[in-house]
């Protein structure tokens, strides 16, 4: 029985899986915009989110660079949970999956408004 609710829930999981494109396309929680550069900014929200903890664990983060954004990811199983894009421009997007608990949303989304 275990076994099989096991099962059925990693199901549930995986298929609730959203590549990022998919999540930049419908999934945006906050948006901001800074003054200050990129890379800075980037560095300070993996900073601030591997300062986090989230029902007792510590939280992980990613930073990654690509020509116009960096990219900070919250590694799920599979795809993120949540990601900021912090554009060249100053402008900052930040999404989440939906299922994600709103005390673990403002959590996160207040780590990347002490970086702004």
């Amino acid at each position: 029985m275990f076994r099989g609710c096991t099962f059925a829930l990693l199901a549930l999981l995986v298929a609730g899986c959203a590549t990022m494109d998919e999540m930049r396309e419908d999934k945006l929680y906050a948006s901001y915009t800074t003054s200050k550069p990129a890379k800075q900014v980037a560095e300070c929200i993996r900073d601030e989110w591997m300062r986090k903890k989230y029902v007792g664990s510590p939280m992980s983060a990613v930073l990654q660079e690509s020509p116009d954004r960096y990219t900070v990811t919250s590694p799920g199983v599979g795809s993120p949970v949540e990601f900021v894009d912090v554009l060249k421009d100053g402008h900052i997007k930040q999404y989440t999956m939906t299922a994600i608990f709103k005390g673990r949303k403002e959590l996160m989304a207040n780590a990347v408004t002490t970086c702004l």
